[in-house]
């Protein structure tokens, strides 16, 4: 499994853990040098390992397990769906509106979750292309990666 953050994200190395990895902008996590029009906002991503045919949880069982309210749906790409919604916010001054993505990677299920400052350009629509590119470069990476046979 490889994660690969949208442009302008990085991986923030303190973070990493086995199955977690915490992304902001690159700037943000101290690089300087690294230039980026990317909105300013937290993306987590968390691995459960699943088999191939278990279902993704539907954004209804997240919300449950979550506390999440006012779910709006935002459709599906190649099997991940992407949603917004409202609740717990991870450090004070963040949205409680944040977008989240379940999809299966690398013989995970992983669950992304992008937050943002109040009126920020994570909670609009752009904020939903960054959780769908780390998705899909994610997926791409990981199958390409994957030995023969896997």
């Amino acid at each position: 499994m490889q994660v690969v953050p949208p442009q302008g994200y990085c991986i923030d190395p303190k973070s990493l853990k086995r199955r977690f990895a915490l992304m902001a902008r690159c700037d943000a996590l101290g690089l300087p040098d690294v230039v980026t029009a990317a909105p300013r906002g937290i993306l987590t991503l968390a691995l459960i390992e699943a088999e191939a045919e278990a279902p993704l949880p539907t954004p209804q069982q997240v919300a449950e397990a979550t506390g999440l309210s006012q779910l709006q749906e935002a459709g599906s790409i190649e099997g991940a769906t992407i949603f917004v919604a409202q609740g717990p916010v991870p450090a004070e001054g963040m949205s409680p509106r944040h977008w989240r993505g379940m999809a299966r990677i690398g013989g995970h299920v992983a669950s992304v979750t992008l937050y943002g400052a109040p009126q920020s350009r994570a909670i609009s629509e752009e904020g939903r292309a960054l959780v769908a590119d780390l998705i899909r470069q994610s997926r791409s990476k990981s199958a390409k990666a994957a030995p023969a046979g896997s």
